[in-house]
């Protein structure tokens, strides 16, 4: 009963924008904002703050309380004004006995606010990330690494943690490229306020997610190309879908009149005779070995080296952290027969990370320094590993047991 109770609230709310009676907020041209979002049993309503839309939601919740039975709590519903006068705001609360809030506020963990993102704003994320190190803090690293090198592949001496830093350019590649593709509302509202012909707008929104996003996007278009459907979003000279712009085939870039692909594109042929510039015979034979698609559907561009329709966030991360082949050192060290716990004691080894005396040494604390296996000798990892009678009786035993006959007297000949 409670989701029929929901979806009849969220028809009432969609029937409300369709008569006109629910004013949403201001969105681009050809472009609906969303009116609600519904989640759980919480609801989230975008609309301009007028009291002829306060009393007609008013009246959607009346009966939704007499249908499902629920008992609507003001002091849990919000109005959140933006930049409303004060004056204003509290004649609305004062009419719908809602709580008054600002903007920006916390919802699930995750802030909501408009406009570039504030430290401020961030800041409680933050400080749980920085208690949870915290009570790492001791337990895991005698000595601690630079976290740049923590982040690196293990192919880079790394122990491959994910960068923070990254995984952020990682995100706003794949975004980038789903707001180019996607059909979305999502999509669909982002290309209207910031995308212009394939480019990015070159004036300043107030967005969180474009102002990440569009540093990417001269990356996406970089290393992709348009897969042709309608032809209504590929320029017919300047984008890449025949294997390279075809006005570099074509006369100086002065003389060609832009538009789209779509133009020659009649009855699933081409036309030529539709363009307004004169196509020279040998772009022609490069445009009619295109196929065009029979469905028609929407122009999407795609990864040169990754041809699946969604773009990974692992594959974006790989992209922007320059993957390389892994080196077969870090590949023995690394390998899924040894215990992680071993691999990880040989990397911080590698590294000269292991609390050995020597290293207490180097971080100036003076103290007597003496193996404790044999007792002859100061305690480094050149003595602990190579050196020690008990070191060498393990090597000898190792050679026995796999039948080599070979002398081991530091890590090169490993």
């Amino acid at each position: 009963m409670f989701y029929l109770a929901e979806d009849v609230m969220r028809k009432r709310i969609l029937q409300l924008v369709s008569t006109c009676k629910l004013d949403l907020i201001v969105g681009p041209k050809n472009v609906m904002v969303p009116s609600h979002i519904l989640y759980a049993n919480d609801v989230l309503i975008f609309c301009k703050c007028k009291i002829s839309n306060i009393k007609n939601l008013i009246s959607i919740f009346k009966d939704h309380v007499a249908i499902s039975g629920q008992v609507v709590n003001c002091g849990k519903y919000f109005i959140y004004g933006g930049f409303m006068l004060s004056s204003r705001l509290n004649i609305l609360v004062d009419l719908s006995g809602f709580q008054k809030s600002f903007i920006p506020f916390i919802y699930l963990g995750v802030p909501l606010f408009k406009g570039k993102p504030k430290r401020a704003f961030l800041q409680p994320i933050v400080d749980i990330i920085i208690n949870k190190l915290a009570s790492w803090k001791g337990s895991l690293l005698s000595f601690t690494m630079a976290w740049n090198n923590i982040c690196k592949p293990i192919d880079k001496d790394g122990l491959r943690l994910s960068s923070t830093f990254k995984l952020n350019e990682a995100s706003g590649l794949k975004l980038a490229r789903d707001t180019l593709n996607y059909a979305n509302n999502w999509a669909s509202l982002l290309r209207e306020i910031v995308i212009r012909n394939n480019k990015s707008i070159t004036y300043h929104v107030f967005s969180s997610i474009w102002s990440n996003t569009k540093l990417e996007l001269n990356n996406v278009l970089d290393n992709s190309s348009w897969c042709l459907g309608d032809g209504k979003s590929i320029s017919l000279w300047f984008d890449n879908w025949c294997g390279s712009p075809l006005f570099m085939d074509g006369d100086a870039l002065s003389l060609i009149e832009d538009y789209t692909t779509n133009i020659i594109m009649v009855n699933v042929h081409w036309d030529f005779s539709k363009s307004s510039t004169n196509i020279p015979l040998f772009i022609q034979v490069r445009i009619k070995n295109r196929h065009i698609p029979f469905d028609l559907c929407m122009d999407k561009i795609c990864w040169n080296i990754y041809t699946n329709e969604d773009l990974p966030i692992k594959f974006a991360y790989d992209f922007k952290r320059n993957r390389v082949t892994l080196k077969d050192c870090w590949r023995w060290i690394w390998s899924k027969s040894v215990p992680s716990s071993k691999s990880f004691m040989v990397w911080r080894l590698l590294h000269n990370k292991l609390p050995t005396n020597n290293q207490w040494k180097i971080k100036s604390f003076s103290l007597p320094s003496r193996c404790d296996l044999c007792g002859l000798a100061e305690e480094k990892e050149s003595h602990l590993f190579f050196n020690c009678s008990y070191a060498l009786k393990l090597w000898s035993w190792s050679k026995n047991m796999l039948n080599i006959n070979y002398t081991i007297i530091c890590w090169s000949d490993i």
